[in-house]
């Protein structure tokens, strides 16, 4: 019979890692605060230097030089700040029918579920085509079916958006012409806006 041998834990030839302090938890607190803080001000600055640009842009745009839309644009850049900080996002003619300049926020919220539906929808019909072209690609490994299904998905994530648009507005004009409605699409339907 064979003798048996009391089992031994093996030996650690490290030793166990100690327990974090508090004030070690504290100090990786603070750094991580500290980079988010750090993130969001360079954030900020990048916003603050797109809208100077922007402002500098059209005032040079519109036939200023250089040494007068600078003075403009950072006066323009600090009264738009202002009017952001107390929530006035100022007058727009994009969403108004009349030409009248109308609040951004009334355009904001006609708009903005609009385009949230259309990024549900789209994104949706990206994720369904994306893993129907993944699974039949995976199912016929290594033959010419894979490799179109492969081509097509490369084409599709390479055609920039507003071309991509460009060519679905074609397709929904055809559609509309052809059929004599348009594809049922979500919709939300559009307010009239106060004149």
């Amino acid at each position: 019979m064979a003798q048996q041998l009391p089992l031994q834990q093996p030996q650690s030839t490290a030793a166990a890692a100690p327990r974090e302090t508090w004030s070690e938890r504290h100090q990786q607190f603070i750094g991580l605060s500290v980079f988010i803080l750090k993130r969001l001000a360079f954030g900020l600055l990048v916003l603050v230097v797109i809208v100077f640009i922007s402002f500098l842009g059209l005032d040079m745009a519109r036939g200023a030089d250089f040494s007068q839309a600078l003075p403009y644009a950072v006066e323009s850049t600090v009264v738009y700040f202002g009017n952001l900080l107390h929530g006035n996002l100022g007058y727009t003619t994009a969403g108004s029918i009349t030409l009248r300049p109308v609040p951004v926020s009334t355009v904001l919220a006609d708009v903005v579920p609009k385009s949230i539906a259309l990024l549900t929808v789209s994104l949706l019909f990206a994720t369904v085509v994306g893993v129907l072209l993944g699974y039949l690609a995976g199912k016929r490994r290594n033959s010419n079916v894979s490799l179109v299904f492969i081509l097509v998905s490369i084409i599709g994530v390479s055609i920039p958006s507003f071309f991509a648009a460009l060519l679905l507005q074609l397709l929904m004009v055809r559609w509309a012409r052809q059929i004599g409605s348009l594809p049922p699409l979500p919709r939300q339907p559009s307010r009239v806006l106060p004149e």
